[in-house]
């Protein structure tokens, strides 16, 4: 329904206001009068000398009110000197906006609560009373009403709009325009743009500075005189002389002039560095947790500090990757893992598990006294996880956290660190405390920077000394107390002794939301984070994946391999990619149930290897296989050929001994004979052993005469020599064709 003021479109088109609703005699309404007995008077507000006209209220009270515009209300522009006593206020004097707003309203106040005044039969009266009374003329009082019934309906709309005043066409900005110091001894003219052709200019030329930092304003320059002041194209380009094109100065003037701060700032800093490190920022992201286990972050860094290898310390082995997970109400460190991987999921799922990892466990592996005050949130779990577009999330193993685990995953946009403050600010406070007490930590700001020491040269911790040092300064964290303006407590709860350190935070909220929080225990989150994959074929041999092979334990044998002598199939496993050692099998008739299987022993040289590793290793043992196979192979076909050379001659020996028993007659004789006299040969070839009697063995040992081609046979190492050459060229496959 419209009411006083609603701007509306009219019955055929057009826009209007309507200013009031009365009845036929310009009273107002009385409560019981219908719509059809009275009249609403509505002015154009497209006619800027429009006057209120009469309309039957029925026939628009159903119509629908468009949203008020606020460029219609001109502000009053009023000032107040920067002396901030009272008494130079009150006696501050208006701006010219103001005494003009104060002068109009004083003129037509009688009139615009009067009815009457929006009838023309009353209008014309009225408004001889008020000329006579304010000494304006009709005019004047006719253009302020105006400005009141379409601006409005408000005093403010009367003000003065002076900052819109200027040149009012092309000749006077072309004369505003031709400003700047006069050239010296006049040898030219100044050069005035062209307001067409200025416009032009401005849209192109500051939107090709502004794509890139390491565009200059000379640069800019050179592209206008090219594209607008030249007379011809490209390499045959002659510029314009000078008055008849702009100077550099000129050309800086009118892209400055053009450029607002913010994209200044933008183009020299980039977006991303604005966003982060210049922009205001007025708000806190803690409003998104409204109570403790609500909101983790997880994030990972790069810890500034080289590590050496703990065999030799002399020996540096680079840096590690560290991972924290924070929760954004308490900002208590819940958990965090050190490796000197890369950032992926398998690393930020060792941080997920340490927040239900046994703490006692966890401070022996990095050499920390243990305390269980230090750990208020064993097992605890979100419900909302905020991470970047990080390494880790960018596979879907990340799924397992929201794959029975209750957990949303929130992905904030790439180089956001404002979206998850609260992990940069942790990994800036713990940079802070560990940069003074290990050496070869390199600050930030040194990084990449010239004939700056090398501080990593002087690293003197392992990774496990880094690590317990990270866990200190954690503990500490957990336990520091902020300010009393960022504390997350009330005044009272402050005098009462309340700390507001991370772990008090946490153990407050705890107890008012205790039903809001989830747990998992750390057997049942780490088999949930694990990755999982159908793919692992049974053979009655073992557990195969990626050409690598395990096997249940005994006492499983049966159940797991012994079907497969049947018919092989597939089974279900989760795994850790970094380390192939073991896999968890799922018991098809009950999911909840699983198998640990070990690396099969023809398999133990890929003991201690990623899955990716393992696949490589598997894939190079494959073709030296191949090569092995093809090798025998050559080998095979070699003996068969020489194999069937000598059957060949044998059955030529046979034709020939059977065609001379043909030719002699029969006879025949006694097959034990031949044999056993076969026998007797065979049994004089033999080497007869050395006696034991040492005469007969200095006799054995005395120099035989040299015999006459002695030149030409080889001696002992000689012989050895060349059997070891042709046993190397037999392994490679280089002997000739007629070895056998």
């Amino acid at each position: 329904m419209l009411k006083r003021r609603s701007l509306f479109i009219g019955p055929v088109g057009g826009t209007f206001r309507l200013l009031d609703v009365t009845t036929r005699s310009g009273k107002p309404p009385p409560p019981n009068a219908r719509p059809e007995q009275l009249v609403a008077h509505v002015i154009s507000m497209d006619d800027p000398k429009a006057l209120p006209r009469q309309w039957v209220y029925s026939d628009i009270r159903s119509l629908t009110p468009l949203p008020e515009d606020k460029l219609q209300f001109k502000p009053a522009l009023k000032t107040r000197p920067t002396k901030t006593n009272d008494a130079d206020i009150k006696s501050a004097e208006p701006t010219p906006a103001e005494k003009v707003r104060r002068e109009r309203w004083a003129a037509i106040e009688p009139l615009v609560t009067d009815p009457l005044i929006y009838f023309r039969a009353h209008r014309g009266r009225l408004v001889k009373e008020a000329v006579a009374t304010s000494g304006l003329s009709d005019r004047t009082l006719m253009h302020a009403l105006r400005l009141y019934w379409q601006g409005g309906m408000t005093s403010d709309a009367l003000a003065g709009a002076f900052h819109l005043c200027g040149p009012r066409s092309d000749a006077l900005e072309r004369a505003k325009s031709a400003v700047g110091r006069k050239p010296k001894g006049n040898r030219y003219k100044k050069f005035v743009w062209d307001p067409r052709l200025k416009k032009e200019i401005i849209a192109d030329i500051v939107k090709w500075y502004m794509k890139s930092r390491l565009r200059t304003i000379a640069r800019c320059h050179r592209r206008v005189i090219r594209k607008y002041f030249s007379i011809g194209t490209g390499r045959s380009a002659v510029p314009l002389p000078r008055g008849e094109a702009p100077t550099p100065a000129q050309t800086r003037y009118l892209i400055q002039s053009n450029i607002t701060l913010e994209m200044s700032l933008r183009r020299q800093h980039g977006n991303d560095n604005f966003k982060n490190n210049v922009a205001p920022k007025v708000k806190s992201a803690k409003k998104h947790a409204a109570y403790v286990g609500r909101y983790f972050e997880l994030d990972a860094t790069i810890p500034d500090a080289k590590i050496c290898d703990p065999q030799d310390r002399s020996v540096i082995i680079g840096k590690a990757t560290l991972y924290i997970v924070i929760d954004a109400k308490s900002m208590l460190i819940l958990g965090f893992h050190l490796c000197i991987d890369n950032p992926s999921w398998d690393v930020a799922k060792e941080a997920l598990l340490s927040i239900s990892q046994d703490k006692k466990e966890l401070c022996e592996k990095w050499g920390v006294e243990y305390r269980e005050a230090d750990w208020p949130a064993h097992n605890a779990w979100m419900q909302v996880l905020r991470v970047d577009r990080g390494p880790e999330l960018a596979g879907y193993d990340s799924n397992r956290i929201a794959d029975g685990l209750e957990g949303i995953i929130e992905n904030s946009p790439p180089r956001s660190p404002t979206l998850k403050p609260f992990a940069e600010l942790s990994f800036k406070l713990l940079h802070q405390t560990i940069r003074s007490v290990i050496g070869g930590y390199t600050p930030p700001e040194d990084r990449g920077a010239r004939q700056v020491e090398d501080l990593g040269k002087g690293a003197t911790r392992t990774l496990k000394e880094l690590g317990g040092e990270i866990l200190r300064a954690i503990i500490r964290w957990n336990h520091t107390a902020p300010k009393a303006e960022k504390a997350d407590a009330t005044l009272a709860e402050l005098k009462g002794g309340f700390k507001a350190t991370p772990i008090e935070v946490w153990k407050r909220d705890v107890a008012e939301h205790a039903g809001l929080m989830i747990s998992f225990e750390h057997d049942y989150l780490r088999f949930k984070l694990l990755p999982e994959s159908d793919e692992f074929l049974v053979r009655p041999s073992g557990i195969y994946y990626k050409n690598i092979r395990w096997v249940p334990p005994a006492s499983q044998t049966a159940k797991w391999l012994l079907p497969a002598t049947q018919k092989s199939y597939y089974v279900t496993a989760s795994f850790r990619r970094g380390l192939v050692d073991c896999i968890h099998v799922h018991d098809p008739k009950d999911p909840t149930k699983w198998t640990n299987m070990s690396l099969a022993e023809s398999h133990e040289i890929l003991r201690g290897m990623t899955f990716a590793q393992a696949e490589l290793r598997s894939n190079e043992l494959l073709e030296i296989n191949d090569q092995l196979e093809h090798y025998n192979l050559t080998k095979d076909i070699r003996y068969d050929a020489a194999a069937e050379e000598r059957e060949t001659e044998a059955s030529k020996l046979r034709r020939r001994a059977d065609i001379a028993k043909k030719q002699r007659g029969r006879s025949k004789v006694d097959t034990v004979q031949r044999r056993a006299a076969l026998a007797k040969d065979e049994r004089r070839s033999q080497k007869v052993p050395p006696s034991n009697h040492r005469a007969e063995d200095a006799a054995e040992r005395q120099p035989e005469a040299e015999p006459a081609n002695a030149a030409n046979t080889p001696s002992r190492p000689q012989v050895q020599s060349s059997r070891n050459n042709a046993l190397m060229n037999a392994l490679l496959g280089l002997d000739d064709e007629t070895n056998n």
